[in-house]
Order: C-alpha cells, then sequence, then structure tokens
C-alpha cells in the first residue's frame, strides 16, 4: 500500500507542477537546464570531494539575484582558496585560507538578474578565468602538487550572495584551452541564444534603430534581405545589394549592436579575408570584421582605426558584437556581452540626415554570413544595458513566453491522464491491501500457538562497543571474529597507519612524499619507496580481515583510510562528541577518554598535531563541563575530570576544579 500511494503522490506532484504559469525569468532558467538555488545566507551546494593533481578547470553558470555582503563567495574548496567578489568593484576574486594577499581578476564585474558563463582553470601554477568564453586573464597562485578537496558552491561565509542561482557545474581534472572554453561556453549556452533573427530590430530605446527608421523603412529593409521568415540578413560574397536606410540621425556618443555568424572559409567564394564591414554610418564610422577573428573601429574624420585582440569567433554559433562611442572620443568594445578592449578613436561631428548600411561593399572587400538583430542608439549604453541585450533581447523573451503557453497548455491534458492513473492506482492498491491482510491475518492465527513472545534488548547507553578501532590506549583494530588485528603490529606500523587514518578522518589524505618525508627522511628516495613499499603492504595483510577498515591508494595519488562512518572510531566519535557541545554527551566523553592515553608523547612524533589537538578538544569539553548543571553529579564530574587530566597533566583549569569536587 506505501508503494503504491507514494507512487502516486510523486507522479501527482511531478506533473502538476507543470500546470504553474511559466514566467520570462522561470522560462529562462528552464532554458539553461537544471539550477541549484540559495536563497539564503548560508545556503551551500555541496559538489563532494574532488582531486587533481597539477591542473583543473571547473565550469558552470551562475545567476544572482542580487548580492550582499562583506565576502560574498561563489564556490571554495576547502583548505585551499575562496572564489568570490571584490566588495567594492564586484570583480571577481580570490581569497586565500592561509595567505595575506587577494588577488583580482580585471574588468569582470558580475551583472545581477542575468546567467553568465564562468570557467576557473587552474594550471602551470596560475588560475585563468573564462567569462562568456572569453579569457579575461590570470593570477599566479600556486597550489600544493596533489589535491583531495570537498567543492561547495556557497555556504561558507555568514554573509554572502542572496537568492542566487548555478546551473550546469562541472569539474574535470585537466586544464582547458582558449579554444576549448570557449566551446564549452558554446555548447553549454542558454537554448534561447540560439534561436536569434524572430525580429530584426531591437529598438528597445526611445532613441533606438526601430523608431530612427521608421516602420515603412524597417519593412523595406526586411524585404532586401531577401528572407523574411528567418530573420537574419544572409549577404553572400557576390550580393553587391546592400540594404541602405537615409536620413538617419547619427551623433557624437552612441551605440551599435548586433549578431554576426560568418561563413566557413570552406564555404567561402573568395577563399581569403581581410575586413568584411558590417555597419556604416555615412561620414561617421564604419565597424568591420578583420579576417573573421577581430572587430575594427574606424572614425573617418581621424582615421585612427582600433582593432581588438584575437576573438574566439564561432562558426556554429552567432555571436554578439556591441560597440559604444563616446563624446569623449573613446570607444569601447564588447563580445557576447563582455567588455574586451577600450581605446581611443577621437571625436567626429554627428550629422542630422546621414545613410545607414548594412554588410557594405567596401572596396574589394566583403562580408560573407549573416547578420541578426542590428540595434543603433544615439547615446553610450551602459556595461549593464548590454549585458542585457546579450542575455535577453526581445526576440527571446517573446519566444519563451510562446513556448511557456504551449507547455501549459499541454499540461492540463497531463493532468487529466494523470488523475486517472492515480484514481486507478488508488484501486489496485486498496484491494492488493486487503487480500495482503487477510494473508497476515490467517497466518498470525495458526502461529499464536508456537511462537514465543520475546522483549527487544535495551539499546546500551556506552558507545564503546560500536568502536571497531580504538586510539585511545593501546591501539585496537577489530577483524570479524572481533579479536584485535594489531596486537603483533610493531609500533612503526602503528604510528603510520593510525597517521593516515587521523588524516583520513580530517579529509586530507596522505601524498606518498609526505610519508617519504615524515617516516624515512634521512633515507634516499629509492630506500624510502622501498620501506614504504613493505611497510603498506604489511598493514594492508594485517586489515585483510577486518571489514570495518581498508587502506586505499586513489588515481591521484593520495593515501586514505576508508572507515564504515565516523563512529567506528573513538577518537572521531569523541571530536564529534565534544564539538557538538552537549551536555548530554559528557558521560559518553568520559566513557572513551578513560581508556588510556593518547599514543605517549616520547614517542610517535607523526602524532603530535593530533595530540594538540585532543588538549584543544579537552578545553572545549571543560567549557561544556563548566555550563553544564544537572547532567553529571559530584562523582561523575570528578571522573571526568581527571579522564582529562589523564591526557593533559599541564591543564591547570581542570586540575583546580577537581580540587574543589573533590
Amino acid at each position: 500500500m506505501r508503494i503504491f500511494t507514494i507512487t502516486a503522490l510523486f507522479v501527482f506532484c511531478h506533473l502538476v507542477s507543470f500546470a504553474d504559469p511559466v514566467n520570462k525569468e522561470n522560462a529562462t532558467d528552464q532554458a539553461i537546464g537544471k539550477c541549484y538555488e540559495l536563497k539564503q545566507p548560508g545556503d551551500a551546494v555541496d559538489m563532494g570531494t574532488v582531486g587533481f593533481e597539477n591542473e583543473f578547470h571547473l565550469s558552470f553558470w551562475i545567476k544572482a539575484g542580487s548580492i550582499d555582503g562583506y565576502i560574498p563567495n561563489i564556490f571554495f574548496f576547502e583548505d585551499l582558496f575562496i572564489f568570490g567578489l571584490n566588495q567594492r568593484d564586484r570583480n571577481f576574486r580570490i581569497f586565500s585560507f592561509n595567505r595575506n594577499y587577494m588577488p583580482t581578476f580585471r574588468n569582470t564585474a558580475i551583472r545581477e538578474h542575468s546567467w553568465q558563463h564562468l570557467i576557473v582553470c587552474y594550471a602551470k601554477d596560475s588560475l585563468t578565468l573564462f567569462q562568456n568564453g572569453i579569457k579575461k586573464g590570470s593570477l599566479h597562485y600556486p597550489l600544493p602538487k596533489s589535491n583531495r578537496s570537498r567543492l561547495k558552491f556557497g555556504g561558507y561565509y555568514e554573509s554572502g550572495f542572496y537568492k542566487w542561482k548555478i546551473a550546469k557545474p562541472m569539474f574535470v581534472a585537466e586544464a582547458i584551452t582558449d579554444e576549448q572554453a570557449y566551446a564549452l561556453y558554446s555548447k553549454t549556452k542558454l537554448k534561447h541564444d540560439l534561436k536569434r533573427g524572430l525580429s530584426f530590430f531591437s529598438g528597445r530605446d526611445k532613441d533606438g534603430f526601430t523608431k530612427a527608421f521608421g516602420a515603412e523603412v524597417a519593412n523595406k529593409l526586411w524585404e532586401a534581405s531577401g528572407d523574411g521568415k528567418s530573420g537574419y540578413l544572409n549577404i553572400p560574397r557576390d550580393n553587391k545589394v546592400f540594404p541602405k536606410i537615409s536620413n538617419v540621425r547619427s551623433g557624437n556618443s552612441g551605440t551599435v549592436c548586433l549578431w554576426v555568424l560568418p561563413v566557413t572559409e570552406q564555404d567561402s567564394v573568395k577563399k581569403t579575408y581581410s575586413r568584411g564591414a558590417l555597419f556604416n554610418i555615412d561620414n561617421a564610422f564604419r565597424i568591420s570584421l578583420v579576417n573573421q577573428r577581430s572587430l575594427s573601429f574606424i572614425p573617418f574624420a581621424s582615421g585612427n582605426t582600433t582593432h581588438t585582440s584575437r576573438l574566439p569567433i564561432s562558426k556554429n554559433y552567432p555571436s554578439h558584437f556591441a560597440i559604444t562611442f563616446s563624446e569623449h572620443g573613446n570607444a569601447t568594445f564588447y563580445f557576447n556581452g563582455i567588455l574586451v578592449t577600450r581605446a581611443p578613436i577621437g571625436i567626429f561631428t554627428p550629422f542630422p540626415k546621414a545613410e545607414v548600411e548594412i554588410g557594405t561593399d567596401y572596396w574589394e572587400f566583403d562580408f560573407e554570413g549573416k547578420i541578426y538583430d542590428v540595434g543603433y542608439w544615439t547615446r553610450e549604453l551602459s556595461k549593464r544595458e548590454i549585458f542585457e541585450l546579450y542575455s535577453y533581447p526581445e526576440a527571446s523573451t517573446d519566444l519563451l513566453q510562446e513556448e511557456a503557453k504551449v507547455t501549459t497548455n499541454e499540461t492540463s491534458t497531463h493532468v487529466v491522464i494523470t488523475v486517472i492513473l492515480i484514481m486507478l492506482i488508488l484501486v489496485i492498491a486498496y484491494w492488493s491491501n486487503r487480500l495482503t491482510n487477510n494473508k497476515q491475518k490467517k497466518n498470525r492465527a495458526k502461529k499464536s500457538d508456537v511462537t514465543p513472545k520475546t522483549k527487544r534488548p535495551a539499546k546500551r547507553q556506552e558507545s564503546g562497543h560500536k568502536h571497531k578501532i580504538k586510539l585511545l590506549g593501546p591501539l585496537e583494530v577489530l577483524n570479524s571474529e572481533q579479536e584485535n588485528a594489531v596486537t603483533n603490529m610493531p609500533p612503526k606500523l602503528k604510528e603510520i597507519f593510525a597517521f593516515i587514518l587521523l588524516r583520513s578522518i580530517e579529509n586530507r589524505p596522505v601524498r606518498t612524499a609526505e610519508l617519504h618525508d615524515i617516516f624515512w627522511p634521512n633515507y634516499s628516495h629509492q630506500k624510502s619507496k622501498n620501506n614504504r613499499s613493505v611497510s603498506i603492504r604489511r598493514i594492508r595483510e594485517t586489515l585483510e580481515n577486518s571489514p570495518y577498515v581498508k587502506l586505499v591508494y586513489d588515481r591521484a595519488g593520495l593515501w586514505t583510510v576508508i572507515c564504515d562512518d565516523y563512529e567506528t572510531c573513538d577518537f572521531a566519535e569523541l571530536r564529534e562528541l565534544i564539538r557538538n557541545g552537549n551536555p548530554e554527551y559528557l558521560k559518553l566523553i568520559t566513557g572513551i577518554l578513560e581508556r588510556g592515553k593518547f599514543f605517549p608523547s616520547e614517542k610517535y612524533q607523526s602524532l603530535r598535531p593530533f595530540r594538540l589537538e585532543l588538549n584543544e578538544l579537552l578545553r572545549h569539553c571543560f567549557e561544556t563541563l563548566k555550563k553544564s548543571t544537572s547532567q553529571l553529579d559530584q562523582k561523575e564530574r570528578a571522573r571526568l575530570l581527571e579522564a582529562m587530566l589523564l591526557h593533559d597533566p599541564g591543564f591547570k583549569a581542570c586540575e583546580e576544579a577537581l580540587n574543589a569536587v573533590s
């Protein structure tokens, strides 16, 4: 009955969720795929433990609803670094756990309420950031040679992002090239970004392209494209008829944006490329595509041609270009919504009746390909406006609204079918449950005279019976027959095993080089290697019949002891109980501490950091004991204080408290 009911409820909830109306923002989130939403400070998406040698790349889409907090973080590797934002300029920044400097990636300001794609790549001791497929810079930031670290999005600081989303996160333990980064961005980009051209003009500003030209001229231009249904200008090499619009007002500041898809060299008639003009305002300026790899801006008055650097222009997806020019004589170039270049171009005189050409014939050089969604403004748009034009063109939002309506209509049919299925499932479940109950009653009647009633054993309150590995007192590792498997193990092997185990409990596996440096520091590399091989083999042979624990070596070159859970080891549970701070656990803590000292201090120097950690834990336990009143009586408090002094004889406050109790 339970199985049928749960299945029915799951199907019902899953399909009813489709019936909710979808707005523009939700439709965009659906287009990008599965999203992880973090609504409050402290929310986190745990990606688990990842390992890498000397390189990796992490890619993901991010959308920030609003930004707040002193150090808003995006993701972090435990014990390595945090990738977050600069508080003032909102640029991406690296925050170190153990270093005093915090390097910043310049000109990478995040945009709120808009999706953007980020790739963080580590190679050759440097971190490189790609934003929407564009390389934004590298920072020298060496990391340890081999790492295993837990990766989380959000959740590290109490203050941070509020209401933000992560989509399509992917971690790969390999570096990535510039071309591969752009290919990854293009491959995973938003679905609606690939459906440009539903309307030819953007025109969202009062001085925008559509209003400047008027409906009549716009219709003529649409007809001139020769393909009114597809919504883009298809300009072949041998086409000498280019769209021209007269009486357009130009200014000494403005913005041009357009989507461009050039043809490949194999499909080209000309076979060679130099400068293909995209957008031209007579007597003002020309924007051209140079060698199909970079953008140029040519002001006719000064002739100071400005080029961008090589851009990762795709031959399969349209690329978005935007150029703003100011009245102060400066031009700013954007590629896929991201700023790439700033340069002086000189000041030119505005014309009240200029002529605009799209895909113009410039000497012997022509543009070959397709042009989408052209926009022209007689003012300089801001970074945010440019990014919004790239992220949310009107054509795309219209498309998403249509898709949302179709989904809603289809959902109504799904709901009707779902209700019918649920009714059938409930009927079947009802009769199945009745038959099962009747059989059970008959079986109980047959066995009632034979089966004796038994009581369930009471749950043990002491935790000692659970520990298969005991580090306090003599080392114990129980085998399948509940016998100590390490009784005859040499002290050196016990120390190696305990060291790897304790590091594994802290989620910090041990590198082979560390074992050599700690346990055989004065030996040659070959002799250290031989000693390590023999020691590991003997430890594994000893643990062969202990199903609760296993010593493993992974591909990243890290040694780890894998246990069933933290309660398998007494030291691990002791640490959890003390850190919890609950006075009800004091009796359990007493029982663990009374077993004996944790590895004598005169030996086992590699375990000294854990001995110091135990002393700190005892101080936390002492504070919990001081705050508790009714959990322990005088005798039990004295027992706990004596057990604490057994491990740390120099604990003066504990000694004074014991004298007061006695």
